[in-house]
């Protein structure tokens, strides 16, 4: 395989967790400047650090344990880690409605 190859796989492989990574801190950036609290940059790379790991490595388990990419299994999990993770870190079962 060719190292443009190799390149081209691997973006390919982690897009998915990347772009549901930075759906959730946009969207988290966006909830937390609406809401006034304008100081986000340092807790927000730090979630956002958590969450790009969580995605990455939900991959590569996947990845691992079932020896090929693709499958609706290791999005479904991918899925499920970053959004059960996304839960955890924000803490949403605090939150008041307001």
């Amino acid at each position: 395989m060719s190292w443009t190859s190799l390149i081209n796989h691997l973006l390919h492989l982690f897009l998915l967790p990347l772009g549901m990574g930075v759906g959730f801190v946009l969207f988290e950036a966006i909830k937390r400047v609406v809401k006034g609290r304008i100081k986000v940059a340092f807790g927000l790379s730090i979630y956002a650090f958590i969450l790009l790991l969580l995605g990455l490595s939900t991959q590569t388990a996947v990845l691992w344990v079932l020896h090929k990419d693709g499958t609706v299994i290791g999005y479904a999990l991918i899925t499920l880690v970053m959004g059960s993770g996304h839960f955890l870190l924000t803490r949403a079962w605090k939150s008041q409605s307001t």
